[in-house]
């Protein structure tokens, strides 16, 4: 799970090769390319992920995985197939954290 702006977001970590320090700030590598984060806030914990409803999508138009709360904080969790272009990293030289 990571921030990016003022949202909480995840992915599954199965889908997580690396979390590396880059130019342009901190890279979640997966196999379909870079998300971008502000902080990592946490790794590995078990959610219940509900499906996106219709609400949701009329204001995330992005595929989704579906919604989920963890350590009571609402997040969006990502389709790791279908990365939102919102959320992908922008490159830059990247430091192995």
């Amino acid at each position: 799970m990571w921030r990016q702006g003022s949202a909480t977001w995840g992915v599954a970590s199965a889908a997580v090769r690396s979390v590396a320090q880059t130019t342009a700030g901190i890279a979640i590598n997966t196999d379909e390319g870079p998300l971008g984060a502000d902080d990592v806030v946490g790794v590995d914990a078990p959610l219940d992920v509900t499906p996106l409803g219709a609400v949701m999508r009329r204001f995330w138009p992005e595929p989704g995985a579906g919604l989920a709360v963890w350590a009571g904080t609402p997040l969006v969790v990502v389709d790791e197939r279908r990365l939102p272009r919102l959320l992908r990293h922008d490159e830059g030289e990247s430091e192995h954290a």
